[in-house]
């Protein structure tokens, strides 16, 4: 199963829908998951919508506490087979609220059974924790949190990737909605968030995305040679080099978006390597969930007011995604000292030890901390 890309937006507390721009992609079994967090528990989703295409249901959770005057609700919606190219989600409320509207986009789910039984939690303080039993090896445990404040929100848990976080403000009742992904764990699996205040509501979902299933072979026939039998020559597989999917005037097989229309072929993040920065791909810039490689989505990029194409070293340095760099990004790195990896070309966005990579060398060493050194202390609101 792989990661195709991320996006969010959000709503102000005259909301009553919540739109975002996502691009599905054309690999196999594609698979949309889309998570909906909620500052006022009374409202709900009503529909969601990619493009014209409408998702079903998945599962919900409220908080019930509320001892402390704060609301928070969170909702799952699926959509099995979405099209590809980029659409807009849409999200409608039974009312106005505050709220995060994110989606994820993966390639070989299972068609059949994308989602295996979620798991939910809430609270009216603490940190947002839940607990999934019956994971399967294969499996990507996705989470929803709402928490009833804006604060600072960080994944806290061995694996677990942000794949959004977003504060919504205003003069009373804010929020923050967050959504993360765990992968290669099995049995009971704990999604975990550290929080800037724990004295806020909050609710969370978990949810299971299931692999799809290995074909089966067909057996090959036995054949019964002959006197006469010859060898019939196979054919050689050719390219075709005239194929353009997308109609930009660029074969597929030299075209950065294959399925994109994008006749410039743009790519921002190739750069990088000869600035000796990380974050360096083949993706075109339609199509690269990080258009400037430095470890944050164009989408994140665009929530805190920045532009995605410039590349930002506080981005980059702040390795555990809570928006400012401190000794939790440096022990990140320091846990995988001295280990090399082969980067990805065909993945938007750095994840896992590619991500803690600061210099584009492809390891981990003193040379990534001495990089990291002169954005300590400094938040991610401080980039260009």
């Amino acid at each position: 199963m792989l990661f195709g890309a991320s996006a969010s937006g959000f709503g102000d507390a005259t909301a009553t829908q919540c739109t975002f721009s996502i691009n599905a992609g054309a690999g196999p079994n594609r698979f949309l998951l889309v998570g909906v967090s909620l500052e006022d528990k009374t409202r709900s989703v009503t529909s969601v919508m990619y493009g014209t295409d409408a998702l079903s249901f998945v599962a919900s959770d409220v908080n019930v506490d509320n001892t402390s005057g704060n609301t928070a609700r969170v909702e799952f919606w699926q959509k099995v087979a979405p099209i590809n190219g980029p659409q807009t989600v849409t999200v409608t409320l039974s009312g106005a609220s505050k709220i995060v509207c994110a989606g994820s986009v993966w390639t070989n789910v299972d068609q059949a059974t994308p989602l295996g039984p979620a798991a939910a939690a809430h609270g009216d303080t603490g940190s947002p924790s839940v607990t999934i039993g019956g994971i399967a090896a294969s499996d990507v445990v996705h989470d929803v949190v709402s928490v009833a404040a804006p604060l600072t929100a960080a994944p806290n848990t061995a694996g677990q990737t942000s794949r959004w976080n977003v504060q919504v403000n205003g003069v009373t009742n804010n929020m923050t909605g967050m959504g993360s992904t765990k992968e290669s764990v099995s049995g009971s699996v704990t999604m975990a968030w550290s929080v800037s205040s724990v004295t806020n509501a909050f609710a969370m979902l978990a949810v299971p995305i299931r692999k799809a299933p290995l074909a089966t072979p067909t057996p090959t026939p036995t054949q019964t040679p002959t006197a006469t039998a010859t060898n019939t020559p196979t054919a050689t597989p050719t390219i075709n080099l005239t194929l353009d999917t997308d109609g930009d005037g660029i074969p597929d097989y030299r075209d950065n978006c294959p399925t994109v229309f994008n006749p410039d072929q743009k790519n921002t993040d190739a750069g990088n390597t000869a600035l000796n920065r990380p974050g360096a791909d083949a993706l075109g810039d339609v199509c690269d969930s990080n258009i400037s490689g430095d470890g944050y989505t164009n989408a994140q990029h665009v929530a805190l007011g920045k532009d995605p194409a410039l590349y930002c070293p506080i981005m980059r340095a702040d390795v555990d995604g809570d928006g400012a760099v401190s000794v939790l990004d440096f022990v990140k790195v320091a846990q995988k000292f001295a280990q090399t990896f082969t980067p990805d070309p065909t993945v938007g966005i750095d994840t896992g030890i590619q991500r803690l990579n600061q210099d584009g060398d492809n390891k981990i060493s003193v040379l990534d901390f001495v990089r990291m050194a002169p954005e300590f202390g400094k938040h991610v609101t401080a980039c260009p």
